[in-house]
């Protein structure tokens, strides 16, 4: 079953960041979903 998350979108440079509800399919075959606990930049 697909899940919604929600993640920071940065369109482009000089363009305002924004926060959305993605919608994250199903993995098909051969794919896989990995759960991210801590991102830095």
């Amino acid at each position: 079953m697909a899940q919604e998350v929600r993640g920071v979108i940065a369109p482009g440079k000089d363009e305002p960041v924004r926060v959305e509800t993605i919608v994250v399919p199903d993995p098909g075959p051969g794919e896989a979903v990995v759960r991210i606990q801590a991102c830095g930049v």
